[in-house]
């Protein structure tokens, strides 16, 4: 069931990142072929299930040194609700689409490494 909720929550994320990968080999003059497509998704699914698999490998191997985290976890919490409410300020200010439209001039004639 929570993984069931958690794909719901992801969705909205993962989705339009996964469709980008899947027409990257077509885009900016791409070939297009079944090699660099698929080559392309593998780094996409490296990356979404690496940093799972080391942190459940931590958490494991490490689950008596989380004392720390354990004693500072409500100032933890904070932080991290401090920094999202900072991102959603930004974000309704529209300062978040400013600054990637800046970084648009720098990564125009990116070519794809794969």
């Amino acid at each position: 069931m929570l993984g069931a909720i958690f794909a719901l929550g992801w969705a909205p994320c993962v989705g339009p990142t996964l469709s980008a990968v899947l027409s990257l080999p077509y885009s900016f003059g791409g070939d297009g072929t079944i090699q660099r497509g698929t080559a392309l998704a593998f780094a996409y699914c490296l990356g979404l299930g690496i940093p799972f698999i080391a942190l459940a490998l931590a958490l494991h191997k490490g689950a008596g040194r989380l004392h720390w985290v354990r004693q500072n976890q409500r100032l933890i919490v904070r932080i991290v609700g401090i920094v999202l409410m900072l991102v959603g300020a930004v974000m309704a200010s529209g300062l978040w689409t400013l600054w990637p439209n800046s970084l648009q001039g720098s990564i125009t004639g990116f070519d794809s490494p794969i």
